[in-house]
């Protein structure tokens, strides 16, 4: 009975002096198939009415897409790296995008971020968005954003995408992030 209360407290104080980790929670991936196909459709669609792009910047000039854009097809390394994005972002930046999302949000840039994923393409692109609940409101954010996200969206050259969608566990907000790229 000795040498058992003598464990029970040894044991105890062991479990007083080491505090417990913080709790980092894995985030799934919530897209589902009905988001690529509304992207593809959204890209599908200028082949029957225009759609017109605002200057987002001199790295994105206006644009009007008249013909449809190539159909995007899924791929796994950008998969990856758009959901390990959104992790990342999520985790760190659970009230809002950072200044600078896409470079600065100190999980690398788009490039490094595609190529970990294992992405050997060429011709990057990411788009992002926070707090939307649906992709019936995101893709027109995205379509009428004066940043450059129609422009990417809509980009003739990419044909392979990867999506995220994530919820931040703090405050039940969202990121989107699509990675788009060529192979």
């Amino acid at each position: 009975m000795k040498k058992l209360l003598v464990l029970s407290l040894v044991l105890g104080s062991l479990l007083v002096a080491c505090p417990a980790a913080p709790y980092i929670p894995t985030i799934t991936n919530e897209v589902d198939n009905s988001f690529y196909v509304a992207v593809n459709a959204q890209r599908q669609s200028a082949g029957v009415t225009p759609v017109n792009c605002a200057a987002g910047g001199p790295s994105f000039p206006a644009a009007t897409f008249n013909t449809a854009s190539q159909v995007l097809v899924l791929d796994a390394s950008l998969q990856r790296a758009a959901h390990n994005h959104a992790d990342y972002m999520a985790k760190n930046h659970k009230a809002g995008m950072p200044s600078d999302p896409h470079n600065g949000a100190g999980d690398g840039t788009v490039l490094s971020r595609s190529r970990a994923a294992g992405f050997t393409g060429n011709d990057l692109g990411e788009i992002m968005a926070f707090d939307f609940t649906q992709t019936s409101a995101v893709i027109p954010a995205w379509i009428g954003s004066t940043v450059g996200h129609c422009q990417v969206f809509m980009d003739k050259g990419f044909n392979r995408f990867g999506a995220a969608i994530v919820t931040v566990p703090d405050n039940g907000k969202k990121y989107w992030v699509v990675s788009f790229g060529k192979l």
